[in-house]
């Protein structure tokens, strides 16, 4: 047996694991603690202690929710398409400190565990998988000769190269230098991780703050976060698969029963609405 598929299976339905003193604790929706499932936690107890020691980021995982679930499907079916990528270039006119910024966008993805997650398959269903131990793709680049032209086509390139979904990361950093006081910063991210408006406010904001942080020495003043995108889509999916779920179900199929209709938009040529018949 996989026990870490099988504990991931386990905590993909609901359960929760953790080690107090030694011993294995876990609690489980009544419906699926069967004395199958029983047997087996005691059988691995000794390995699952184990586990929850020395690779805790393997219990870190729960299902994607409806959106991430469609951008997984279009990503299976052009992995080397880079039209998921939302990207964030910025032309930074001053002294950097390179170092004390790596570190900074380190913090910030330790800040939003969905910046260092991943989706393998579960069997063959995705799932997200928060890696802790996921290195940051930061990547200095000495651009101090190219010409504005050659440096416009190497950002583009940049930032069109495809993410690998199942492996991650899901963001990279490439930091092109011009010289001691110009440098280009281009921040590029799946969109299956995070919206354009968020990394364009949000990120940034913080980043700054971080970045600050780490030049003075003094801890940033940043909102304690409640809630991670894991907690929504745990919580998505319990909305839609209540009482909620059943009544959206239903408005939507009223809405959408039926013949759709004609959108009668200007075209440059012949409408089709039947097989051999056209109208304009």
């Amino acid at each position: 047996m996989n026990l870490s598929n099988f504990l991931q299976e386990l905590i993909i339905k609901g359960w929760k694991f953790w080690n107090e003193d030694n011993r294995l604790r876990y609690r489980a929706p009544k419906e699926e603690s069967t004395s199958s499932v029983l047997a087996q936690l005691k059988e691995h107890k000794a390995e699952i202690i184990k586990l929850l020691q020395q690779n805790p980021s393997i219990f870190n995982v729960c299902p994607l929710s409806y959106g991430q679930r469609s951008l997984w499907f279009l990503w299976q079916l052009e992995p080397e398409s880079h039209a998921y990528n939302t990207s964030l270039p910025l032309r930074i006119c001053s002294v950097v400190d390179i170092t004390a910024i790596q570190k900074a966008f380190e913090a910030l993805r330790s800040r939003h565990p969905i910046l260092r997650t991943s989706y393998p398959k579960l069997n063959s269903e995705p799932i997200q998988k928060v890696d802790d131990c996921q290195e940051l793709d930061f990547l200095q680049i000495d651009a101090s000769s190219w010409g504005e032209d050659e440096l416009k086509t190497k950002v583009i390139e940049s930032d069109r190269q495809p993410f690998d979904l199942e492996r991650g990361p899901v963001m990279r950093v490439r930091w092109f230098i011009r010289s001691e006081s110009e440098h280009i910063l281009l921040l590029t991210m799946h969109h299956i991780a995070w919206d354009g408006w968020s990394a364009g406010n949000l990120l940034m904001q913080e980043l700054l703050q971080l970045y600050q942080a780490q030049l003075t020495g003094v801890k940033a003043s940043l909102p304690v976060i409640k809630y991670s995108y894991q907690d929504y889509t745990r919580w998505q999916r319990g909305v839609l698969q209540g009482s909620e779920g059943e009544r959206l179900w239903k408005y939507w199929q009223s809405k959408l029963t039926g013949e759709l209709p004609a959108i009668n938009l200007p075209t440059d040529r012949l409408r089709v609405t039947q097989i051999g018949r056209a109208h304009v």
